[in-house]
């Protein structure tokens, strides 16, 4: 689906528009990994999925606003961003032809991004796999040293061999992918990326 399909149900181009304005304008600058790129490499991987996954169109769109508006409640504070997020959500979409049901559908996705949530329905899962297709992509180390960097400014720095095991412990220990076209597409890559971790691992004992 384009990205500049225009629809019937909600007004989702003018709310694009919008939202990435704000979090170019508005995200604190020290921001490495949660930035604006971060923002549409996720929308970006929507696109793949859902496509895949056969979603209709409003569930399409559903979903790619959850992920427009998934980390704007950085703009506000870096920790609890997700309550900002919706509180987002509930102001800005009305604004834009959403309906209550849409609107809720949006913050149940946000919400499933929260740590220790357990994704609820099929576009919960979508948000979750489309957020880590990174651990399936040969630019891993590259994306995962801006989330290292970042967290370093916000007071947890880690030694390299403490950053690898970091990564393990969530990559492998705690992720899955939950749909069968994440499971198809990127799974197998991301074992590569675990084994390129233990390898690492090894150099650093």
């Amino acid at each position: 689906m384009s990205p500049n399909r225009n629809n019937s149900y909600f007004k989702f181009n003018e709310m694009r528009e919008n939202i990435l304005s704000r979090l170019e304008n508005e995200l604190p600058t020290n921001l490495s990994y949660h930035d604006i790129n971060h923002t549409l490499a996720v929308e970006k991987a929507a696109l793949k999925l859902g496509e895949m996954e056969n979603l209709s169109e409003e569930d399409f769109l559903i979903l790619r606003t959850a992920i427009l508006y998934h980390d704007a409640g950085y703009v506000v504070q870096y920790t609890d961003n997700e309550k900002f997020a919706k509180e987002m959500v509930r102001k800005d979409l009305p604004e834009f032809g959403y309906s209550n049901e849409q609107i809720q559908k949006i913050l149940n996705i946000i919400h499933s991004t929260q740590r220790q949530t357990t994704s609820a329905s099929h576009l919960d899962e979508l948000m979750s796999d489309c957020d880590h297709d990174y651990f399936g992509r040969n630019n891993y180390t590259k994306i995962a040293q801006k989330l290292r960097d970042e967290l370093a400014i916000y007071g947890t720095s880690f030694t390299d061999l403490e950053w690898v095991d970091f990564q393990l412990a969530y990559v492998e220990g705690r992720h899955k992918y939950l749909t069968k076209s994440a499971l198809e597409l990127l799974d197998g890559e991301k074992k590569l990326r675990i084994q390129e971790l233990k390898n690492q691992r090894l150099t650093l004992l």
